[in-house]
This record gives C-alpha cells, sequence and structure tokens, in this order.
C-alpha cells in the first residue's frame, strides 16, 4: 500500500475541455450534459468571486489543488494526482533503482552514522563499514543535516565522485573515502536465513519489477544451506507492482494456478494472471506472515497461498487494498503535468473473494481507524472455499489469516529508546571500546539473551546520554530491553540478517508459524493427494 502525498495544480482548468468532450460525446444524455456544464459553469464562478471579493487574497492555484482533492476523493481512497516529481520518484521505487553511494543511515545526535553498507553497492566496494560517522561531504561539514539535505549530496548521477569523511572506531583520525556514484540495489528482501531446525526465513518489505528475482535468489541460497520448509514474512509490506507478486507465485505454484484476477467495468482492466511454468522451487511447506500492514501485492501472495491450500497465513487481517490503479500520464495533454493514478478494477482471489474493504464515504476514517481491533467473528463477511481442500476463507475485507497470532508488542520504555537509536549506540560503544563479540553470528545467536552486567552498563550509557529513566521502569521492560540489546549488537557486528534472527527469536508470530510447518507440510501433502500437484 504506497500512499502518495496529493499536491494539485491548474492541470484541472486545462482538463475541463477533454471532460466536457468526454461528455458530450461518450454516450451521455443531453440533460446530464446540461448539469454538468452548470456546474463547470458554478466552479469557474467561484473561482472568479473569490479572487475578487474574498476577505483574504487568495491563491488560484491553491483552490483548484482543493478542487482536484475533492474530484478524486468522490471516487476511492487510493485514486490520486501526483506531480512530475513524485512520478519520478514513485518509477525510481518501482524499478527498484537509483544512483548513489548505497547505505542504510540513520541520524544519530545530528551525525550520518552508517547502519550497514549495502551489498553490492559503492560504498561497500570502497570499503565504508557499519558504524562509520559521515562528519562531511566533499569538504563541507555535515553536522546537523536532515534527511532531505543527506540524500542532496550524497545521491547524485552516474559515474560522478563524492568524498566521505569518516570517523571510525579504533582509527584516530577521520579518513576520506572517494566514492564514484553508481546504481544502488534496492533489494525487497531484507532479511534471509535458515533456522537450526532447516526452517528458511525470507522477509519481502516491498514489491518491485526485481522482487520475483530478490526472492528466487534467497530462496536458491537458503535452499544450498539446508531450507526444508519456508516461512515468508509480508509484514508491513505495504505492496507496489503487480507483476512483482505474480513473479514470486510463479516461484511455487504449478503452471495454470490461477493467481489472482482483476475486474472492472473497462475492458482493458478486465484480466486474470496464472502461473506460467511449473513450480521452479521444491515444493516444500509454506507459511506466510501478515498482519494490518500487509497490503495489496502481499494480500495478493497471502490469498493465492491460501486459496489453493499451498500454506498457511499466520498473523493478522491485513490491510484490505484490492484496487488496482492504472498510472496515466497527463503530461502526455498537459506540458509540466504529472501523472493520474486512477483506480480501474479490483483484486480478487483464485476462489473469487474481493481483497478491498469497505471504504465508505469516510476516507480519512479509512487511513487513520485504529488497527488495534481485528475482529475473530467473521460472520458478516462472504464465505468462499479454498480450490483443493474446500477450507472455509472469507472475503471483502483483506486477507484473514488461518492462525490468528498477536504481534510482539513495543514497550514505552523500548519505543523511545529505539527512537533515539540508543540500542545501535550502545553497540557501537561496545565496538569502540574493543568488546565486540568475537564469536561467530550462530554462535552470537545461540548465546542466551544479554546478562545482567551489561543490562546495567546499557543503563548507564542510556542515562549518561541524557535520558531520565526511573530505575523500575527499567526492571519493567527488562526482557524487552535485552532483546533489543542483543539485536542492537548483532546488527552493529553482522548486519540486518543477524539482527532480525534475534528479534524473531521472541517472536510471538513467528514462534507460532514455527509451530505450524508440520501443519503447513499436512495442507501441501492433501492438496497433492486432492489432485493439482
Amino acid at each position: 500500500m504506497m500512499t502518495i502525498r496529493r499536491h494539485r495544480s491548474i492541470i484541472l482548468i486545462l482538463l475541463v475541455p477533454a471532460v466536457v468532450g468526454v461528455l458530450l460525446f461518450g454516450g451521455w444524455a443531453y440533460g446530464q450534459a446540461r448539469q454538468v456544464f452548470r456546474k463547470l459553469k458554478v466552479l469557474q464562478t467561484i473561482m472568479v468571486l473569490s479572487r475578487q471579493v474574498y476577505v483574504d487574497e487568495v491563491d488560484a492555484n491553491s483552490l483548484l489543488d482543493g478542487a482536484i482533492d475533492g474530484l478524486l476523493d468522490r471516487l476511492d481512497p487510493h485514486s490520486n494526482y501526483i506531480t512530475p516529481e513524485e512520478t519520478a520518484k514513485l518509477r525510481e521505487r518501482m524499478e527498484s533503482r537509483f544512483y548513489g553511494v548505497g547505505i542504510q543511515y540513520a541520524l544519530v545526535d545530528g551525525t550520518i552514522t552508517v547502519i550497514s553498507p549495502i551489498d553490492g553497492a559503492p560504498a561497500k566496494k570502497a570499503g565504508m563499514l557499519a558504524g562509520d560517522r559521515i562528519v562531511a561531504v566533499d569538504g563541507v561539514s555535515a553536522q546537523g543535516w536532515r534527511n532531505e539535505e543527506v540524500k542532496e549530496h550524497i545521491r547524485g548521477p552516474d559515474g560522478t565522485t563524492v568524498v566521505l569523511t569518516v570517523v571510525r572506531a579504533g582509527v584516530a583520525e577521520p579518513i576520506k573515502i572517494s566514492i564514484v556514484r553508481g546504481k544502488v540495489p534496492v533489494r525487497s528482501v531484507r532479511s534471509a536465513f535458515v533456522t537450526d531446525d532447516h526452517i528458511g526465513y525470507i522477509r519481502a518489505t516491498r514489491f518491485a519489477r526485481t522482487t520475483g528475482e530478490d526472492v528466487a535468489t534467497a530462496w536458491d541460497s537458503l535452499t544450498q544451506i539446508g531450507m526444508r520448509s519456508l516461512v515468508l514474512d509480508l509484514r508491513d509490506n505495504g505492496g507496489g507492482t503487480l507483476g512483482g507478486a505474480v513473479a514470486v507465485c510463479d516461484l511455487f505454484l504449478p503452471e495454470g494456478t490461477v493467481i489472482v484476477s482483476q475486474k472492472g467495468r473497462w475492458a482493458g482492466a478486465t484480466q486474470t494472471f496464472y502461473a506460467t511454468k511449473e513450480a521452479t522451487r521444491a515444493l516444500i511447506p509454506i507459511v506466510v506472515l501478515i498482519n494490518h500492514g500487509s497490503a495489496s501485492a502481499s494480500e495478493i501472495v497471502a490469498g493465492a497461498v491460501q486459496d489453493t491450500d499451498r500454506g498457511l497465513v499466520v498473523g493478522r487481517t491485513s490491510f484490505g487494498k484490492g484496487l488496482v490503479q492504472r498510472q496515466f500520464d497527463v503530461s502526455q495533454r498537459v506540458d509540466g503535468a504529472g501523472s493520474l493514478l486512477l483506480t480501474v478494477a479490483r483484486y480478487y482471489t483464485p476462489s473469487g473473494r474481493l481483497i478491498q474493504r469497505d471504504y465508505g464515504e469516510n476516507k480519512r476514517h479509512y487511513y487513520q481507524q485504529s488497527f488495534e481491533d481485528d475482529p475473530i467473528d467473521s460472520s458478516a463477511r462472504e464465505r468462499f472455499e479454498t480450490l483443493e481442500l474446500s477450507r472455509t476463507v472469507f472475503g471483502g475485507g483483506g486477507i484473514s489469516p488461518d492462525v490468528r497470532v498477536e504481534g510482539r508488542r513495543w514497550g514505552n520504555l523500548e519505543l523511545t529508546l529505539n527512537r533515539r537509536r540508543l540500542f545501535f549506540r550502545f553497540a557501537d560503544h561496545l565496538t569502540e571500546t574493543g568488546r565486540a563479540p568475537t564469536m561467530t553470528a550462530d554462535e552470537y545467536l545461540r548465546s542466551g539473551m544479554v546478562d545482567s552486567s551489561l543490562l546495567g552498563e546499557a543503563y548507564e550509557f542510556a542515562t549518561k546520554s541524557g535520558l531520565d529513566i526511573e530505575p523500575q521502569q527499567w526492571q519493567s521492560e527488562r526482557d524487552l530491553l535485552a532483546t533489543r540489546i542483543k539485536m542492537g549488537i548483532a546488527g552493529r557486528t553482522w548486519g540486518v540478517d543477524a539482527a532480525d534472527a534475534v528479534l524473531l527469536m521472541k517472536d510471538p508470530v513467528m514462534i507460532e508459524a514455527i509451530k505450524r510447518i508440520p501443519e503447513a507440510e499436512s495442507l501441501l501433502r492433501s492438496a497433492e493427494q486432492a489432485g493439482r500437484r
């Protein structure tokens, strides 16, 4: 689910002739056309009077922005007009590419701190390390920069050079690293690893043109190190391209299996997508994790897995974003215009379930509603049956999991400390003082949570950083904080895979998913016997 800030322009007035032409020559009745002309005249009159006699001086562009807002709000929550600049950023995200140096960073006490250099990107090739602090860019101090300034100065055209001045733990003087900017891969897979029980874990954070390749690469790597079952984590994955979702499903669904259908009034928007080849990955048990933040393409994958009895879905009911937007380049008609994302169809799962939940008249509530409630009672929703085993599933409100599990909840102090980047900063402190773990990542993961001595040191570090923390508050969230501290150390030392592995050890959804692997395997075998596989 991608939410794009709406920005309107004077394009409405420029589009009026085209709208009128459609109304006149598109089969509309004469009476309807007259009503529309009348209302367009009303709009024009309101504009003129507002500019002439309104108590304050008004901006015509701003008024028209509001008019376009109102027009699209009458359609649905996802139809949207986006500026040329936003169009370019959207294309960049969907194509999974941009040019720069390739670092994941955080602003820690006003300093650009490298969380991790991205594999295959220029920064890693140039020798940049996790924990490096960028204090200057091309000789200009970077202290106190905001995110937009960081992107403006570090990103740049392919082939250009940027010089980063870096403070590194264990090195007395700042060092200068010259990096030739290049293509930075924006991968869909955040982390992938195998547990001691041969359970593979892949976390996909988005769906883009390359997502199928990213998941396939991770899948093959995990297979080589012993994966026998898979947990595919789509929690908080807001979706992206339909093609990315179809490509992922194509990895494990047999040829001819329906993945998703879309239906609309416009003939060009109505089509069904099928798996196009025999499943190229081993038919191992699959458990898909979802929550309220799983939307659009994530729901397509979860719905296909569930409806075809290919695996189990565990977690909480997904967002329910099943409207299909087609992007129209308005600049082809109006110079300097952006793009229109217009809903042209609805998504349906293989069993015929509508993914989209009701958005009614209150669009604001649609986005802002609390996701704390996830009713177990689905009696008001339409019932469907899965294709192989006739299990009952429900439509019209996102994807309901086969097994409902509450996710790990943040503690108040834990959330505050995480926002202040304290866990990473503490791990960095341990590295600077020569106390980073010397064991392997696997050994560290098996070593248990942090002990009382390290917890006490973390408390002192936090209070010396200016945080006013009551000892009893720290003690009340002791277990949560211990997990986060270990996660910070793992991430600082070995990267995001190790950090995610630590957190998942205490994640109730992951714990339940592992318990359900035998059930997912039984489901797969029963579906095979039922016919198609």
